[in-house]
């Protein structure tokens, strides 16, 4: 391709395809006010962010126009990645907030201890100190008596004072105390030689009365104590089949990657819950294929059974955590690392924790649950109980892409970041495929997500302390104190991250969070600096691309085009194309078609896998007579879309990629300019490779074979249910 214009680009030949793929370019190809705004600031300036520039003031006002008000802070990248990296390090940055007040207030509290200890011992010291001085003064006079008696018998030995015959004759006191009272008499004796007036071995003072001044030797905050290096792992949970992009830390989160080819599998801390995919979950529940249309599944309750995985990740981390620390404890004993009791807390298991967070507080973490009767598991004390074994962050597109243009069930967002926000996760929005209008009814795709469960009631009441005090809703340069009557009816997530639209195609990645967040964020000590990020070039194209979805009313157009082409789909290519045609779904301009294929049924066969979730889904017309068992069933249809999206390239000039967990999934996510003329000369062409396809693939052929013209009717129009 050599040059691009509006929702075409053209070839070395001149050839004009239609762009259905890039979301890059958002508003189009080459959009003139955005080349204006670009070619306007290089001929003047182009620097970094460490020079004061209007622009990115500007630029970040605008841009907040379109958030609501609890996301009040902005961070400019280069790339969606580093979005998304810089988003995995503001969550990283509020669990060590909470980890290191927990040390501060946690030696606070043992120091606070020690001190209460310390009183106590000079009390009960000083009242047995007055008890001694009582009764010597009685085994004195006594000692006295015996030793005047005695004395012409045992005369002192010259030089020597009355201290020594007052201590050898109150050691012959002792072997003539043949009664209980001598006896108590004795070790009070004993007791205050001991903590008075015995010296060390040293030579120095003893235990006395103000022995316990100073650093408190039983366990305050001046020991060092064993650093814990699995406690402070980043536990995160990220969704399945998804991608954020491709440094070393979003690779990490991205099952597309890791569990692809090349991928080195999943990391220990990364926690991977289901795709919430509607189609599949109605691929559980039918008979049959043509039971689909028959069958209906309550979002509501779907999107709880998805979002329950976060209580179930979170109860693998307790035990992962637990084997993790029973390790940790036998490298301390083979270590010879003293009192293991002095040096271990107990652990709170998830279940317990979430107790306290029903009235929206976040509980004390070292409080132990009185119900569980078995041992808590231990980890040491340099770790934070609140933060061990528990997810730092839950990371998800508002709709997944690369798991097939997924569509995410009404109220899903809501009820999962409700239960990650409970055990103390930050939940983070990946915008980079569908931000900044294109889903058509809001501006963001987690506005589409209405806030059923009352997630936001723990974005308002969750406090992240920093370094000094923990912060409350009132600072004044925090959230308004009236933040709960602006709480949208959306789910608001903690961060926010832009990517490839934000500039048009100019590398511009944008980040943006709460106050809280940003001043863990910034309590870290590391400063934040991004040379590109945020340049004056930068910022001016920025703007401009919000200029021009605001002018040209592109939200608006993307609902009104992207309607019209799902209606077009559903009308004109499901009823004709439905044996192959199992799933249309979308958002405005971000749609999804899925295709699968018939095969023969073996009956040494396993059942067939569409995306990890097994089913056995065949047609009831197509079954043995006498066996009365399906002959064929569906699967995914990898090779035939590729040969699709292949077909609408060559022979329609039509740009279309595929994508999802089984490669069978065609996306559609073009410029925001394209028009409903080129959705009919797509639908159109779609409606001719489909026709196509029976006489390119033998089990196409196979299957309209053994089906009367009723049946094939009947089979085709069994993904009418869409």
């Amino acid at each position: 391709m050599v040059r691009g214009e509006g929702q075409y680009l053209y070839d070395a030949q001149g050839q004009r395809y239609l762009d259905l793929v890039n979301n890059v370019a958002h508003l189009g190809h080459c959009h003139p006010h955005v080349i204006d705004a670009a070619y306007d600031q290089l001929k003047k300036l182009n620097t970094n962010t460490r020079y004061l520039d209007a622009n990115l003031v500007e630029y970040a006002e605008k841009l907040l126009k379109h958030f609501p008000p609890q996301l009040s802070v902005v961070y400019f990248v280069n790339s969606g990645s580093e979005a998304n990296d810089l988003a995995l390090r503001l969550a990283r940055a509020v669990r060590d907030a909470r980890h290191k007040v927990h040390l501060r207030m946690r030696a606070e509290a043992e120091a606070e201890r020690a001190r209460e200890r310390k009183e106590r011992g000079q009390e009960r010291r000083r009242m047995q100190a007055s008890a001694l001085g009582v009764q010597m003064g009685n085994m004195v006079s006594e000692v006295g008596r015996l030793s005047h008696e005695q004395i012409d018998e045992s005369p002192v030995p010259r030089g020597q004072g009355p201290s020594v015959t007052t201590a050898e004759t109150a050691g012959a006191t002792r072997n003539f105390a043949p009664t209980a009272a001598a006896s108590s008499n004795d070790d009070l004796f004993m007791l205050y030689q001991e903590l008075v007036a015995a010296p060390t071995s040293s030579g120095g003072r003893g235990l006395g009365l103000d022995a316990f001044e100073g650093d408190d030797h039983l366990g305050s905050s001046g020991r060092t104590e064993p650093a814990c290096d699995h406690c402070q792992r980043s536990n995160i949970i990220c969704l399945d089949h998804a991608y954020h992009g491709h440094t070393q830390a979003c690779i990490e989160v991205s099952p597309y990657k890791f569990n692809g080819r090349g991928g080195g599998g999943r990391k220990p801390y990364i926690y991977v819950a289901r795709c919430p995919d509607i189609f599949r979950a109605r691929l559980e529940l039918a008979a049959c294929p043509a039971d689909l249309a028959n069958t209906k599944i309550d979002e509501g309750k779907l999107a709880e059974e998805f979002a329950s995985d976060i209580d179930r990740l979170a109860e693998e981390m307790y035990h992962d955590h637990q084997a993790l620390s029973k390790a940790k404890i036998r490298q301390l004993e083979s270590s010879g690392s003293g009192d293991l009791d002095a040096l271990l807390q107990p652990v709170v298991r998830p279940p317990e924790a979430l107790d306290g967070r029903q009235e929206g507080r976040i509980p004390d973490p070292s409080e132990e649950s009185q119900q569980d009767t078995a041992p808590s598991p231990k980890c040491c004390k340099q770790c934070c109980p609140g933060c061990c074994g528990r997810p730092v962050a839950f990371i998800a597109e508002s709709a997944p892409g690369c798991a097939g243009q997924i569509i995410l069930p009404r109220g899903y967002l809501s009820a999962a970041y409700k239960r990650a926000r409970q055990l103390g996760a930050v939940c983070i929005a990946d915008e980079v495929q569908i931000g900044f209008g294109r889903v058509g009814t809001a501006m963001w795709g987690f506005q589409t997500q209405p806030d059923t469960e009352g997630a936001n009631e723990f974005l308002q009441l969750e406090e992240i302390p920093t370094d000094d005090v923990p912060l409350s809703v009132d600072e004044s340069d925090d959230v308004p104190a009236n933040e709960a009557a602006q709480l949208p009816a959306y789910v608001v997530p903690d961060i926010v991250t832009m990517g490839k639209p934000t500039g048009n195609g100019w590398p511009l990645g944008i980040v943006v969070t709460t106050k809280r967040i940003a001043k863990a964020f910034s309590n870290t000590g590391m400063e934040y600096f991004n040379t590109f990020g945020g340049n004056t070039a930068s910022v001016r194209v920025g703007k401009a691309v919000l200029e021009v979805i605001e002018r040209e009313h592109l939200q608006d157009h993307a609902h009104r085009v992207g309607t019209y082409l799902l209606e077009s789909l559903k009308r004109q290519i499901v009823p004709k194309h439905g044996y192959v045609v199992a799933d249309v779904r979308g958002l405005g301009l971000y749609v999804g078609i899925e295709l699968i294929r018939w095969s023969p049924c073996r009956p040494d066969e396993p059942l067939t896998h569409m995306g990890g979730l097994s089913h056995q889904l065949s047609h009831p017309q197509l079954q043995d007579s006498a066996t009365q068992k399906p002959t064929m069933t569906w699967e995914p249809a990898a090779e035939e879309t590729s040969w699709v999206a292949n077909e609408l390239v060559e022979r329609h000039r039509i740009l279309i990629s595929t994508d999802g967990p089984d490669h069978n999934v065609l996306k559609i996510k073009p410029p925001m300019c394209i028009t409903i003329e080129d959705m009919d000369y797509f639908v159109n062409a779609l409606d001719q490779v489909l026709s196509r396809l029976p006489d390119e693939f033998a089990w196409a052929r196979a299957f309209l074979s053994q089906m009367t013209p009723a049946k094939e009717n009947a089979a085709r129009l069994k993904g009418s249910q869409l």
